[in-house]
Order: structure tokens, then sequence, then C-alpha cells
């Protein structure tokens, strides 16, 4: 039986592991080593759902090598977390919700956000944090109107993208503290939590030291944009933030999107062969570059 393919970057343990196939995973975490080998073909990895668990893609659809999504269409639609992401609320699903602001660095904006309560703070280092606080929680329907009416009210976004994520990282988490509590205590006096949603005390968690940005970066990188079968990254991990590697490589530092490796059956390698799709050197985007606003 053919190994099953890799699902990506994971922080279920608090730490990130990247999961080469099957139940066998390797860390990845600041200061580790990365050695590993693509081999077979890229897949979709399947489907969860919220009812019975992980299954396979039924029709065993391939991925191009470029996509950074994991799924085929068919599989995205049916998988239970993307459907609560759509605002899908599911019949049923009586788990206590948590309402969350996060932080991604100075000229980033505060994002809102919802995840389950027993997920603790997965969700945030999945989505490489550097900062956040828990707000609210209670049934999932309210924490979900409570998320809606705080976005359209303009306080923070529902969305930050994963480009506008890494410009954090060479500007450090800034005043986080104190840009968090100030948007907390905007929700506080500006959207009333309907009865049944309990409202929390700030308290500002910090992941800058936990995804290795307490040291000094590279002032020039290449990202990672696609792979082919037989390829092999190796190198010393400087970054793990959410679903982002900052690698050391003979070649310089490497930006990998560990989106890429999913659905790629992963093994680890001995022995460098293939190539990686690398952009041409950046220099990382600081908030000093954007221009002055003239009014």
């Amino acid at each position: 039986m053919s190994p099953s393919p890799s699902t990506g970057l994971s922080w279920s343990t608090g730490e990130p592991r990247l999961r080469l196939h099957d139940d066998v995973f390797v860390p990845v975490g600041p200061g580790s080593t990365l050695a590993i080998h693509l081999t077979g073909e890229r897949r979709c990895v399947g489907y969860w759902s919220r009812v019975d668990g992980d299954h396979d893609c039924l029709f065993g659809n391939t991925l191009p090598p470029e996509t950074t999504d994991h799924q085929c269409s068919a599989c995205a639609g049916a998988d239970s977390g993307r459907q609560l992401a759509r605002g899908f609320i599911a019949t049923g699903d009586d788990r206590p919700y948590r309402l969350y602001l996060a932080w991604f660095g100075p000229g980033s904006t505060v994002k809102i956000g919802i995840t389950a309560q027993a997920r603790g703070t997965g969700r945030l280092l999945e989505q490489g944090a550097l900062a956040f606080t828990f707000i609210a929680e209670g049934p999932l329907p309210l924490v979900r109107a409570a998320e809606m009416a705080i976005s359209e009210a303009g306080i923070a976004t529902e969305r930050v993208r994963a480009r506008d994520k890494t410009p954090g990282w060479w500007a450090g988490v800034g005043d986080a503290t104190d840009i968090l509590k100030t948007t907390a205590e905007t929700v506080a006096t500006t959207i009333p939590l309907p009865d049944g949603l309990q409202a929390l005390e700030p308290n500002i968690v910090d992941h800058t030291a936990l995804f290795g940005l307490d040291q000094p970066l590279p002032d020039r990188y290449r990202s990672l944009t696609a792979l082919a079968e037989d390829s092999v990254l190796s190198g010393h991990v400087m970054v793990a933030a959410g679903k982002l590697l900052l690698v050391s490589t003979d070649d310089g530092p490497v930006l990998c999107d560990a989106r890429l490796l999913s659905g790629w059956p992963l093994e680890t390698a001995t022995e460098a062969r293939g190539r990686l799709i690398l952009s041409e050197p950046v220099r990382p985007k600081r908030p000093e570059d954007e221009p002055p606003t003239l009014f």
C-alpha cells in the first residue's frame, strides 16, 4: 500500500511538526534540521468531517505543484472546517467557541476570528499570529454574529493574506499589547455582546520567541513557488510561523509556504537531487517602506 500524502505543517501539539506520510512526523521548529524528499504524485489529501473524522479523497485527484490548496474542489466543499470558515453553522455543534483578536506586526490590521475552545491556541499558531488575545466565548451562533458585527464596524478584519504576514517578522511585535488592548476596549464600548456570550479579560500572548523571531533575520531571501517530484528541500529552520518556514539552505535563505508540501508523499532525504522553483531574491518589506499619506 502506498504511503498517504503529507497534510503539511501542524501545530496540534503546540510545536510545529511536518507530517511526512501516514503517522510519521518530523519537528520543524526554529533550530531544527529539515531534509525532505518528494516522492510520487501530488494528490488531494481528502477532507475532515466533524461527525466522523478524516476521509481520503474519493476521486484520487491530483494537484498542480504551484497551488497552496491541499484539497480538490469536491473535498474542499465537503470539509467541515472550511464550511465553518465560510460561515456555515452545523446543526448540533454545541461546542463552546472563542472570539479572538490577532496581531501580525506593524503595518498590519488587527484580525478578528473564532476558534473552538477545545483547540486552545492552535488556531492562532496555525495562522502565525505574532500576538493575540481572546475577548469572548460562548455558543457558535453568538460568537459568529459578534465576529461579523466587529468586522462590519471596521474595528478589525476577518482576513489577513499570507503575504501580508511576513513583513511583521522583520518589524517585530511592536506595540502589540497596547494595540490589542485598545482594540478590545473599542469592541467592548462599541459592540454590545448578546446574552449568552461571556466577555473575557484581555490577556496578550506573544508568539515571537516560539516562532524564532527573537533572533536576527537575513536581509534577503527567495520564496519557494513550486515543487516537482524528486525534489529535495534541506537546510536549517530559522523561523516557523503559521504555515511558513524560513530555511537556511546551501543556496541562501528560502521562504517556504508549507502548504506547497501538502499532497506529496514525503520521505527523509539522504542526498540532494531534483530542483526547487524559487523566486528572485527579495528584500523583506518593512512598514517604513510605505509612502507617507498626505492627509
